[in-house]
This record gives structure tokens, sequence and C-alpha cells, in this order.
């Protein structure tokens, strides 16, 4: 019988202990809200914007569409008391990318997710200045033309490994202005903006 009630006490901490748990309004702790220049390469649209590339290796046109745009205060985690402003959304294309980023205390990530690539793009926004973390390189460009069109103030990240690479470059206010792709050292893709529509 002992035994028995000892059996049941395990089973109602184990319940106890698997149900998701809130955290308590009075202990959340808000973080700062992205800084604006962040947003302003990364998040300054909403869903029905879009970009129109022509790949100038295969000459093919292709669209990328923003969907499933969300940003809110809090936490990835159940129970987690540190709220952050977050930030999400898709561009759906021939390829989907996934955006995600935080903002902490004392800085933003953004993270860019490739379908079907190995790679990720990770960016950092810290002292109001911009970070690629690792061997990834990060440049701010004054300005640089794509199909004749001038973009001024543009971001540049490289990241590169195992024979693939991406490299993509942001305007302010726009977005992705231009992507190429590296596989087993060749470039295979090279996404360069015709026009766009933000909403």
């Amino acid at each position: 019988m002992k035994k028995l009630i000892i059996f049941f006490v395990i089973v109602l901490i184990t319940i106890i202990s698997c149900k998701r748990w809130d955290c308590p309004e009075i202990f959340i702790k808000r973080g700062r809200a992205f800084n604006e220049e962040f947003i302003s390469y990364f998040a300054n649209f909403k869903d029905g914007s879009y970009w129109v590339y022509k790949d100038s290796i295969s000459g093919t046109i292709d669209t990328l569409k923003l969907q499933n745009f969300y940003r809110t205060f809090g936490s990835e985690f159940p129970g987690d008391c540190e709220y952050h402003d977050l930030i999400y959304y898709d561009l759906i294309g021939s390829d989907t990318i996934r955006f995600s980023a935080e903002a902490y205390d004392d800085k933003d990530d953004g993270r860019f997710d490739f379908q079907n690539s190995i790679l990720g793009v990770y960016i950092k926004y810290i002292n109001n200045e911009f970070y690629a973390p690792g061997k990834n390189k990060l440049d701010k460009i004054t300005s640089i033309n794509v199909l004749g069109e001038n973009y001024y103030n543009v971001i540049k990240y490289e990241t590169y490994g195992y024979g693939y690479g991406v490299t993509i470059y942001f305007a302010p206010k726009i977005g992705l202005i231009q992507l190429d792709c590296i596989e087993h050292d060749v470039f295979v893709k090279s996404l360069k903006l015709i026009s766009y529509e933000i909403r």
C-alpha cells in the first residue's frame, strides 16, 4: 500500500511538472524595443510586401512575397519571465527564407534561415553598430549599383563554409537588394532587385 501511494505521488508530480507554466505578469521583465535602424533594414514592411529579382546567372525572374509577419513582446519559452521584442516573417518565392529577430537589453539579434541550405545568416546590432558573428564578414557600403539603380548605406554580409556561401545586400527601408549563392565554390544564383512594393 505504501509503495502504491509513493507511485501515485510520483505520477502527480510528473503531471504537474509537465504542465505549461506561464510567467505571472508581476514578474515579467520587459526588454527594450528594436532599434529603429535595425528595423529599417530588416523589418520595415508587412504582409503583402514583395520584391522582384532577376537571376543574372539563369536569367529567370523570381518574386519574394512577405507572409506571416508577426511582432510582439513575449518569450519563446514557456515560463520565461524575460520578455523581448520579437519579429518573425517568411519570404516566399522559389525558395523560402525565414527571418526571426529578438531584441535584448544590449543588442538586436537577426537571423535569416535559407530553405535547403546548411548556412544561416546571423546579424547582430550592438551599440549602434552591425556585426557578423564568428568568421563571417559584414561591411557597410556607402553606395552600390544593382541593375542600374543606386542604393545607399548598404549592409553587405558574407558567410562561407565547406564550399557553400551566401552574400546578401540590404538597403534601408527597402530590404534585400541582392543575394548571391555559392555551391561547391561555384556561383549558382545571383538575385538582383528589379522592382518592389513595401506595405
